[in-house]
C-alpha cells in the first residue's frame, strides 16, 4: 500500500525525535489492551480516561497523571506497536494534536473552571454592563499575556468588552512577588496597568515592583488562583475563559492575531 503524505510526514518527526520534542515508544507485542500497556509504559503514572478515532492509523487516548492530574493526549497506531507523545502535524500544517485537545481536554476543563471560577481573586477592567465578557489568567511576566492586554484594550476602553484578570505566577521568581503587588494595591486595577504599561519586553519583565511581604490574606488569594490553575488543567498563560453566545464554556490558550481576537470578541457573551 502506498504511504500518505501524512505517513510520510510522522515517519520523519519520529526519525527526529529529539529534535522536535516527540516522543515514541515500540511496543513488544502482547496481548494486554491499550489501557494496559500505556499503564505498563508509563509505570502508572498514566490513566486512560477515554479513547477516540485519531487520524490514519492511530488511536488518540486522553490520559491523565497520576502525579499531579494533568490531563494529555498520546496516541496508538492500531496494532498496538507504537505510543506517540507529542505534536503531530499534518502535511498541511494543521496542528493536528491542537486540535484534539481542543475538542476531548478543553470543553471539560472550561465547564470546570466556571464550576471553580467564585474561589479566584480577579482585577476587574471594564463594566460589568459590557455586551462581551471573558476572564483571563496571566502571569505579570509573561509577554504574551502582555501583548494580549494591549490587543484588548481598545475594545475595553470602547466599552463593548469586560475582563476580569487573574494572576497566576510561575514564570519566574520574581512573578508571585508582581501578583503580590497587584493584589496588595489599594487599587489593583492602577497597579495591573502599571505593570503592563512599564512591561519589558526586552527582559520579559513585568512593570510592577515585586512585593516580597504580602499580607496571609494575599498569600492566599494567589494560592487560590494557582489552585485554580491545576484544578482546571490549564497549563498556559494567557488563557481566556469565556461563555459562547448559546452558554458554552470556552478556553483560548496562548496569543491570537489581531483579527482573530476581534472576531472572537464577538462571540462573547456575558460571563459575571
Amino acid at each position: 500500500m502506498r504511504k500518505t503524505i501524512l505517513t510520510i510526514f510522522i515517519t520523519a518527526i519520529i526519525c527526529i525525535a529529539s529534535c522536535a520534542g516527540l516522543y515514541w515508544w515500540y511496543i513488544a507485542p502482547n496481548s494486554a489492551s491499550a489501557p494496559q500497556l500505556i499503564s505498563q509504559i508509563s509505570h502508572s503514572n498514566l490513566t486512560v480516561l477515554s479513547q477516540f478515532n485519531a487520524i490514519g492509523n492511530l488511536e488518540g487516548y486522553v490520559v491523565q497523571s497520576t502525579q499531579n492530574n494533568t490531563q494529555s493526549i498520546i496516541y496508538m497506531d492500531n496494532q498496538q506497536r507504537y505510543l506517540i507523545s507529542g505534536t503531530i502535524i499534518a502535511a498541511d500544517g494543521t496542528d493536528i494534536s491542537a486540535q484534539n485537545e481542543q475538542t476531548y481536554i478543553t470543553p471539560k476543563s472550561a465547564s470546570l473552571a466556571f464550576n471553580y471560577i467564585a474561589n479566584v481573586t480577579y482585577i476587574q477592567q471594564g463594566s460589568s454592563k459590557a455586551a462581551h465578557q471573558a476572564y483571563i489568567l496571566f502571569d505579570p511576566n509573561c509577554i504574551y499575556c502582555h501583548r494580549l492586554f494591549e490587543a484588548l484594550q481598545p475594545a475595553i476602553q470602547s466599552g463593548i468588552l469586560a475582563i476580569r484578570w487573574i494572576p497566576v505566577a510561575f514564570l519566574k521568581e520574581s512573578s508571585a512577588g508582581r501578583a503580590y503587588a497587584i493584589l496588595s494595591s489599594p487599587n489593583p486595577l492602577a497597579m495591573l496597568l502599571q505593570n503592563e504599561t512599564n512591561f519589558n519586553e526586552s527582559s520579559e519583565d513585568g512593570g510592577t515592583p515585586p512585593l516580597n511581604s504580602p499580607s496571609l490574606k494575599v498569600q492566599q488569594q494567589l494560592k487560590n488562583n494557582m489552585a485554580f490553575l491545576t484544578e482546571t488543567q490549564l497549563t498556559t498563560t494567557p488563557a481566556i475563559l469565556y461563555k459562547s453566545q448559546t452558554g458554552i464554556a470556552n478556553i483560548i490558550p496562548g496569543l491570537l492575531s489581531q483579527d482573530k481576537l476581534n472576531a472572537m470578541i464577538e462571540g462573547f457573551s456575558v460571563c459575571f
